[in-house]
């Protein structure tokens, strides 16, 4: 036996509110629709009344339901007619035969109807001048009954919530079409995007474009800001898999606690607060490549947990029992030396074989001065266009000397920053860095002066380096000013480090004390 009509459409609105896929709402309502009335398709579309546009937006039917985004413009002379159809009230009409009706055999003539059909319309005003209509549709003159438009009038103010809905999904629809065709276009663009961070690295590009090719895992290796991201974007843009995602973690941000969820998943219910499923990065990157930034700030826990998914490629959600298997090509970096770190055993040596199958080791911005001038003129170029400048840079004489003589401890992304902030001050005048000679060196060198009889160790002096400039952002570390931006890092690297070292900021009134724990 067949439950109520409006206690069926009340199943049927909370399986549609409980979809986030705007296709599954319209065949659960078809479906609804199909066993109280006499049917053989629904249309919904949206109409205009103010520009007197519909679009066409679904149409399903036994073999399934199609989305289409057309304009269609209708003449001026079926306008009194759309408007004696929004106009009425109730808001059911039914039309004996579309073929006999101006406004719908206009419309039926665009999608390519030519014969009669019985309609049930049902419309809804969802915004100022825009209504959404549903029309139950069935083949041949006059075929639908009087109970069967007294059961829409009854059902009206539930199908307006359906309608509502549907309404939600289908703008939220036309937004993720947009948003992948910008992406589409970007895909387009992105090896010349990628290739900024290739800029004056010629002698590397061979490397890189010869490994970008295969599905050979790569290990970047360079400091902090000399653009390993980049340069993992371009590997990935230039290899078989560009089509595919680039999926980039921070691993120096991952906690003990995330760790699986964000990397592996999660399904619903698999602990607190675990309301939907939720795919991990490696699935996320499944068919393309995954970036696994500050690799070695992992945990030897975590990396047990990596090396064996590298191995396999296979793994379970957080609270699941499926094994899920995906195609994943692995870049990683790091701005340590790891083989030392093995020696130390801080890195699992299995996992760094893994790893450094092929290693490319960037070099410091230190190390190739002579890329500097080129650095500098592309970066200003760039820059100057997205400002807007309504003046024309220029470098004064002796601004490459300057550029060049200064040490960039934070490399390419602390050359970039510095011609930026340059451009802004300039207001049109030659560029200069004469604050580089002041030497950010000599200044951490003698807050960290220790005396000739005691020599730091390297984890020493970066522990007292970040320590003192905690200290001068009275322990802010994320935003502007902070002391992330100060020491050009990423907040969570700094956080990873501050963890490593042992640094915790403790507050007093009026103060901030950093301590080693």
């Amino acid at each position: 036996m067949k439950p109520r009509p409006k206690d069926a459409l009340k199943e049927c609105l909370s399986r549609i509110f409980r979809s986030e896929d705007l296709k599954t709402s319209i065949r659960t309502l078809y479906s609804y629709f199909q066993t109280y009335f006499p049917l053989d398709f629904i249309t919904i579309l949206i109409y205009d009344a103010e520009s007197h546009t519909v679009k066409y937006r679904v149409h399903s039917t036994d073999v399934g339901t199609v989305l289409v985004d057309e304009l269609i413009r209708f003449s001026e002379d079926t306008k009194e007619d759309a408007h004696g159809i929004i106009d009425r009230n109730p808001r059911t009409l039914y039309i004996p035969n579309g073929q006999k009706h101006p406004l719908v055999k206009q419309f039926d003539s665009y999608v390519g109807i030519d014969q009669p059909a019985s309609m049930i319309m049902h419309f809804l005003e969802i915004a100022h001048q825009e209504y959404i209509n549903l029309s139950l549709v069935l083949w041949g003159e006059d075929r639908y009954h009087q109970k069967n438009i007294r059961l829409m009038d009854t059902l009206s103010e539930m199908v307006d919530n359906a309608l509502s809905h549907i309404y939600s999904q289908m703008i939220i629809a036309d937004l993720r079409e947009r948003l992948a065709s910008e992406n589409r276009k970007l895909r387009r663009r992105m090896p010349h995007i990628a290739a900024e961070g290739t800029v004056g690295l010629s002698d590397l590009m061979l490397s890189i474009k010869k490994v970008a090719k295969l599905d050979t895992t790569v290990l970047l290796m360079g400091e902090t800001g000399v653009g390993k991201e980049l340069i993992a974007n371009t590997i990935h843009q230039f290899s078989s898999r560009s089509k595919g995602p680039l999926v980039s973690i921070n691993c120096g941000a991952l906690t003990e606690t995330l760790l699986d969820s964000e990397l592996f998943g999660h399904e619903k219910g698999a602990f607190t607060g675990a309301s939907t499923v939720k795919k991990g990065v490696f699935e996320q990157a499944d068919g393309g490549s995954i970036f696994l930034d500050e690799v070695s700030e992992l945990s030897l826990h975590a990396q047990v947990k990596l090396l064996r998914v590298l191995q396999s490629m296979t793994f379970q959600r957080v609270g699941g029992q499926r094994t899920i298997s995906v195609d994943v090509r692995v870049i990683a970096a790091t701005n340590r030396d790891i083989a030392k770190m093995v020696d130390n055993h801080e890195f699992r040596k299995d996992l760094w074989f893994r790893l450094s199958t092929f290693p490319i080791t960037i070099p410091s911005l230190r190390e190739r001065t002579v890329d500097i001038p080129i650095l500098a003129e592309y970066f200003a170029n760039r820059l100057s266009v997205e400002m807007n400048l309504s003046y024309r840079y220029r470098f004064a004489s002796h601004a490459m000397e300057q550029l060049q003589r200064y040490g960039w401890p934070g490399n390419v992304r602390e050359l970039e920053n510095v011609i930026e902030r340059a451009l802004i001050v300039s207001r049109g005048a030659p560029l200069s860095f004469n604050e580089l000679g002041s030497n950010v060196l000599e200044r951490v060198s003698s807050s960290l002066d220790c005396g000739d009889e005691e020599v730091l160790t390297m984890s020493e002096i970066a522990s007292r380096h970040i320590m003192n400039v905690l200290r001068i952002t009275h322990g802010r570390i994320e935003g502007k000013g902070g002391a992330a931006e100060r020491l050009d890092l990423k907040p969570s690297t700094l956080r990873a480090r501050m963890k490593k070292l042992g640094i915790r900021i403790t507050k007093v009134p009026d103060n901030i004390l950093t301590t080693l724990k």
